[in-house]
């Protein structure tokens, strides 16, 4: 069972510093910012079978056109996987997976937002905020369980992933 939030479709854009090819047939993406990283997934040819054709098409264009590069546009949709000792696993082992779309494009990425400032609230006004043990620790705001188990492509329902 997938959240609902893993049929959104985002785009980041950010350096590619390191491809490979997986067991599986994916190609494996460490996509960072020059602080953080992330991974991106082009899902193994053999495993786009039951994506409707157009779907096939925009997956297999994006898989061509990976590459390393310095600054690269990367669509995909969300995907939670657990983390089990990936190169680039962000905290929260959050991916794009499957890549919908790859442009590699000039110049370095856009850099870090800048650190925020901490203010001292006095007390009266002060909120506690709860936490539970289910909850993503990369989400203050909102509770999002951790991530499920790897999936095969056996696995995974989604199959008419809506692009913006």
């Amino acid at each position: 069972m997938r959240l609902p939030f893993e049929r959104h479709v985002f785009r980041v854009t950010a350096a590619v510093t390191l491809l490979r090819s997986e067991e599986d047939g994916d190609l494996h993406l460490v996509l960072s910012d020059g602080r953080r990283t992330m991974i991106a997934e082009s899902l193994s040819p053999s495993c786009t079978g039951g994506a409707t054709a157009p779907y096939r098409k925009q997956m297999r264009q994006a898989r061509t056109a990976i590459r390393v590069c310095a600054r690269a546009s990367v669509t995909g949709v969300a995907f939670f996987d657990f983390k089990h000792g990936q190169t680039g696993v962000a905290p929260n082992a959050i991916e794009l997976h499957p890549i919908l779309g790859f442009v590699c494009g000039p110049g370095p990425p856009t850099p870090p937002p800048p650190p925020t400032t901490t203010t001292t609230t006095p007390p009266a006004t002060t909120t506690t905020t709860t936490t539970s043990a289910n909850c993503a620790p990369s989400y203050p705001d909102v509770c999002i369980p951790p991530p499920p188990p790897d999936l095969d492509c056996k696995d995974i329902p989604y199959r008419n992933f809506r692009v913006i």
